[in-house]
């Protein structure tokens, strides 16, 4: 296919990624703070994969409470299952 059809035939689907980055992010009116894309993409990956899932996933916060240091690890199913 050429770039230029490929680019014709994903302008749909490009604008509505826009269209959900702009309504989610904490900057704009609606305060949500939730990445859609991320979202979205996360869910295809698990529903295009076979058998494992295919992502894994780790958030590690740090901060300060109270003059103390605060850490806290977040995982995925999948994260967790392979420790």
């Amino acid at each position: 296919m050429a770039p230029n059809a490929f680019e014709e035939r994903l302008a749909g689907f490009g604008a509505a990624l826009k269209t959900f980055d702009e309504f989610d992010q904490t900057s704009s009116k609606h305060g949500v703070g939730m990445n859609t894309i991320f979202a979205m993409f996360d869910t295809l990956v698990r529903i295009g994969s076979a058998g494992d899932p295919a992502n894994i996933a780790v958030l590690r916060l740090k901060s300060s409470a109270n003059g103390r240091e605060v850490e806290k690890l977040f995982l995925s199913d999948a994260a967790s299952a392979r420790q």
